[in-house]
Parts: C-alpha cells; sequence; structure tokens
C-alpha cells in the first residue's frame, strides 16, 4: 500500500528539515536587519531549532536506526520546550534561575510520558501513542499555566506571558489532534501536523520578539 500524497510530503525532506531551514533562514535575516532588543538571543534560538532540524529531519548525519538518533531526538525535544520554560521563569523568577528551571520543567514531561510508555506498554503501544501522550501533557501544563498567570495580575508581563502560554497551547493542542487523525488512519493529519510544525520550527521566535517588544513599549 502506498503512502499518502500528505504522507509523503510530511516525511521528505523537503517538510523536514526543508521546511524549518528556508522558514529559519527568514528569521534570521529579519532578524538581523531589524536587530530588535536581545536580538542575539533571538539568532541563538533560532539556529538551535535549525540544528535541530538538520539532526532530526530526512537529510540527518545521524543514522535513524541508531541509539544516537534516539537521544538526539529527546535532547532537541528538550531544548524546544526549553526555550517556553526559560522566558517563563526568566519574567517570573530571574535570570540566575531561569536555565535549572527551563531545564527542569523541559525535563518532567518527556520523563512521565516515558516512564507512563515502561509502565504501561499495552496503553501506548507506539510511538504516536507516546507522541500524543507527551502533548496532551504538555497541553494540561500550559491550561495549568494560564489559570496560574491570570492570579498574579501585578506582574508586568502578565498578558505577554499569557500570550507565550497561548502560543504553546495552540501548538500541542493542534498536534495531539493531527495525531488523533493519523491514528485513526486519516492521513490529513500530517498536512495538519505540518501546521505546529512551522509554528515550532520558525514562528516561535519572531512571535516572541514582537509580542514581547509590542507589551514592553505599552
Amino acid at each position: 500500500m502506498h503512502a499518502s500524497w500528505f504522507r509523503q510530503i510530511y516525511d521528505s525532506a523537503w517538510q523536514h528539515p526543508g521546511l524549518a531551514f528556508a522558514g529559519g533562514a527568514l528569521v534570521l535575516v529579519w532578524t538581523l536587519l531589524t536587530r530588535l532588543p536581545h536580538w542575539r538571543w533571538m539568532v541563538a534560538l533560532q539556529l538551535v531549532m535549525t540544528l535541530d532540524a538538520l539532526c532530526t529531519g530526512a537529510l540527518s548525519p545521524i543514522p535513524s536506526a541508531s541509539k544516537w538518533s534516539q537521544v538526539a531526538s529527546v535532547l532537541f525535544v528538550i531544548c524546544g520546550d526549553a526555550r517556553y520554560f526559560f522566558l517563563l521563569a526568566q519574567s517570573l523568577w530571574g535570570k540566575r534561575k531561569a536555565v535549572p528551571l527551563a531545564l527542569l520543567f523541559g525535563l518532567c514531561i518527556p520523563v512521565a510520558s516515558s516512564l507512563l510508555q515502561a509502565m504501561c506498554p499495552s496503553l501506548l503501544p507506539t510511538q504516536r501513542h507516546l507522541f500524543i501522550t507527551y502533548e496532551l501533557m504538555f497541553c494540561v501544563l500550559a491550561m495549568c499555566i494560564l489559570l496560574l498567570l491570570s492570579r498574579v495580575p501585578q506582574h508586568p508581563m502578565q498578558r505577554w506571558l499569557r500570550m507565550l502560554s497561548s502560543f504553546q497551547l495552540w501548538q500541542y493542542g493542534l498536534w495531539t489532534c493531527a495525531d488523533l487523525l493519523i491514528l485513526r488512519g486519516v492521513d490529513t493529519g500530517y498536512a495538519l501536523r505540518m501546521i505546529p510544525n512551522t509554528m515550532y520550527y520558525v514562528l516561535f521566535v519572531p512571535f516572541v520578539a514582537w509580542t514581547y517588544q509590542k507589551e514592553s513599549a505599552s
């Protein structure tokens, strides 16, 4: 049985890392031309995601069957989520605590979802089931963070932190919907999955920069 057109595109190098490379290049050019505040960390974040796409995509120099491919995938998932947790922690608790807290929060869901699969393999028999579990856990966490942020109205960047958390919730919510469709054999789920992929690899940095500048100026 041949893979659907949507799955062929999704599995191709044009989608991953192609989309991340092309979109990331545009973000880097925009960042360097505009020189917004904190442009150096914007460049650094985007370069990390470009490296992620290189190491986890169809053009990866790491053999897909090797254990190093799995290690790279897990490490980059932690790094990708840590971007959000770092910005959250830095705004709420300061720079000194931001990095350890970002890594701690970034590790929580990968460890919890992997332990659940190890303890209940019949409940999560495939990688797709593990993805959905991870995504649902993150959605619950993002909703809890949004609820907690609504209880600190005196914070000067509260609205920005809520926008940032909402962005993450939409991203993981779309991934969840896409993976549920894929599990049900609906191949348009692969097309839907490209939207949160674009949010993750391309749109996160400009969204953060644009909303931060807007809220700082207000």
